[in-house]
C-alpha cells in the first residue's frame, strides 16, 4: 500500500470516528431496548408466580415420594397378611391332625398327657396367631386412614396446579413469541454489528441461533435475554448530532 492510500485511510477511519452514530445503529439499538424491555416484563410476572410454582412444584415431589412410600408399605403388610395366612392354614392342618392322633376317648395317661400338653402349645400359637391378626388388621386400618388423606391431598394439589398452570403456559407461549421474534434479530446483520462494536461479549458466544428451536419457552428467553444484556452493557455511547468522538490516543483532548 502507498503512503497516499495509508494517509487516506487513516483520514477515512478518524472522520468515521467524529461522525455521529448511523440512524440505522440508532434503530438497532432501539430494537434491541424493545426486545429486553418485554422480556423483563415477562420474567417479572414469572417471579411474581415464583413462590406459587415452587409450592406446586415441592407438593407435588412430596405427594410422589408418598407414592412410593404407602406403594412400600402397602406390599409389605400384604406380605405379612400373606405370612399370617400360611401359618393360620398350617395351625389349622395341625389342629386336624392333633384331633386325629387324640380322640376323646384315650385310657392311656401318658398319651393323653402327651396330647394335652400338644393341644396347649397349639393353642397358644393360635392365640399367638391372633394377636398377630388384630395387629396387623390395625396396621392395615391405619395404612387405608393414611392412604385416605392422600388421595385427598392428591386432589388438592390437582386442583391448585389446574388452576394455576395456564398462568404459567401463557407465559411459556409469551416467551415464546418473544424468541421467535428474538432470534429472528439476533441473527441478522443488525445485531452481529451491535455484537461487534460491544466486542462480542462472553455470554453471546455459542449462541446456535441457525438451528429451530435450540431455544424455547423461558429457559430459551433467559439466555437470549442475558446475551441481549451483555451487549446493551458493552455498547460505546451512541453520539449525539455533533458531538465529537473520543480522541483515538491515550492523552487527554487539548482545548482549543
Amino acid at each position: 500500500m502507498t503512503l497516499l492510500k495509508s494517509l487516506l485511510s487513516l483520514l477515512a477511519l478518524s472522520l468515521a470516528a467524529t461522525l455521529p452514530a448511523h440512524a440505522d445503529e440508532a434503530a438497532n439499538r432501539l430494537r434491541m431496548a424493545a426486545l429486553l424491555e418485554e422480556a423483563h416484563l415477562l420474567l417479572d410476572e414469572l417471579k411474581a408466580l415464583d413462590p406459587t410454582t415452587a409450592m406446586v412444584d415441592a407438593e407435588g415431589t412430596r405427594l410422589r415420594d408418598a407414592d412410593r412410600a404407602l406403594a412400600e408399605e402397602s406390599a409389605r403388610l400384604a406380605q405379612a397378611m400373606d405370612r399370617h395366612n400360611a401359618d393360620a392354614a398350617q395351625l389349622g392342618r395341625d389342629f386336624a391332625r392333633h384331633r386325629q392322633r387324640c380322640p376323646r376317648d384315650m385310657a392311656d395317661a401318658a398319651a393323653i398327657d402327651s396330647c394335652n400338653a400338644r393341644g396347649a402349645e397349639l393353642v397358644a400359637r393360635g392365640q399367638e396367631q391372633d394377636g398377630r391378626y388384630k395387629a396387623l388388621q390395625a396396621q392395615r386400618a391405619d395404612l387405608n386412614r393414611r392412604i385416605e388423606l392422600h388421595n385427598s391431598a392428591w386432589r388438592t394439589w390437582q386442583g391448585a396446579r389446574r388452576e394455576h398452570a395456564p398462568r404459567l403456559d401463557t407465559n411459556e407461549a409469551d416467551a415464546q413469541h418473544w424468541l421467535d421474534r428474538a432470534i429472528a434479530f439476533m441473527g441478522s446483520a443488525d445485531f452481529a454489528s451491535l455484537n461487534a462494536l460491544a466486542r462480542s461479549p462472553q455470554l453471546c458466544r455459542g449462541l446456535r441461533l441457525d438451528a429451530a428451536r435450540v431455544y424455547s419457552g423461558v429457559r430459551g428467553m433467559r439466555r437470549l435475554t442475558a446475551c441481549l444484556e451483555a451487549v446493551t452493557a458493552g455498547l460505546p455511547r451512541l453520539l449525539e448530532e455533533g458531538e465529537r468522538a473520543p480522541a483515538a490516543s491515550g492523552h487527554d483532548a487539548q482545548p482549543e
